[in-house]
């Protein structure tokens, strides 16, 4: 995609992993909008707010073994599923 200095928007985890990649790579972010991201998402016995690890432990061995099913599954859930055109263009843009 060949970006520079891009500003950055990202969500709750997607807001996390954000920070990471704009430490690996600075060139590429002039600014990061940050909206209720957290550095803990997983619960423990002091503190309830995330997910159980079992769960987080799922999602990451379904996304390694076929990201792209993973993809496809995952978006009609994060766009409109009323929408079939938006669908594809996210299934296709995860394929990229």
């Amino acid at each position: 995609m060949n970006l520079k200095s891009s500003v950055f928007v990202g969500h709750s985890m997607s807001g996390i992993i954000g920070c990471i990649a704009s430490i690996k790579r600075p060139e590429l972010f002039k600014r990061l909008i940050l909206v209720a991201a957290s550095p803990r998402y997983i619960n423990l016995e002091d503190y309830e707010g995330g997910f159980e690890s079992s769960d987080v432990e799922q999602l990451l061995s379904s996304i390694g073994s076929n990201f792209h099913q993973w993809a496809s599954s995952f978006a009609s859930r994060v766009v409109d599923p009323n929408d079939p055109i938006t669908v594809d263009k996210f299934k296709t843009h995860c394929k990229e």
